[in-house]
């Protein structure tokens, strides 16, 4: 496994067959697309930046930049469709816990996306099994943690109210009671 302190930045991308996956998407648009294409595949970067992801290219239409917390990425998927294995190029595209069905990014013909894929999900791994995080939900966290004995008895209380919704729900309930509230 990597060193999570070690930054490291991944710039091996096929630019001729991630230009040619561009432009088979663009379809009769290619031509007026192409230097567009081109720059988009020559600034793309993926790059290690201490606890985070760092995506990020620049072109004519578009400009993205990412910093993306490792532990936030749930998945990172390989994906070849008709216009990718026509190029001879993959798509790896990087799932977080956002929430959204679209990818977080998408890495566009990286040369060996399954070493490229291990490496991420090796070091997510390594990070989120070493119990430090991105740093995002550190003050809500340390709060629970300090209030020890007040959030135990905070849990006390919801699990007592939840087993007593349970029994309710159990005996099937004409009427609702109001129970008292300390």
């Amino acid at each position: 496994m990597s060193n999570l302190s070690a930054d490291y930045k991944y710039s091996d991308f096929d630019v001729f067959g991630g230009c040619c996956y561009l432009t088979c998407l663009a379809g009769p648009y290619s031509v007026l697309c192409f230097p567009c294409m081109y720059m988009r595949m020559t600034s793309q970067e993926v790059e290690f930046v201490g606890n985070r992801l760092h995506f990020r290219y620049d072109c004519c239409i578009a400009k993205e930049d990412k910093l993306i917390p490792l532990d936030r990425i749930q998945d990172a998927n390989i994906a070849a469709n008709f216009c990718s294995r026509l190029c001879g190029v993959s798509i790896l595209s990087i799932q977080t816990a956002n929430g959204s069905p679209t990818p977080e990014a998408l890495i566009i013909a990286p040369r060996d996306a399954e070493g490229l894929r291990s490496m991420i999900m090796d070091r997510r791994d390594q990070l989120v099994g070493a119990g430090t995080s991105s740093g995002l939900d550190g003050p809500v966290m340390n709060q629970v943690h300090a209030g020890g004995v007040q959030s135990t008895q905070q849990l006390g209380e919801i699990r007592n109210v939840l087993e007593r919704i349970e029994r309710l729900v159990e005996k099937g309930v004409d009427k609702f009671e109001p129970m008292e509230v300390k």
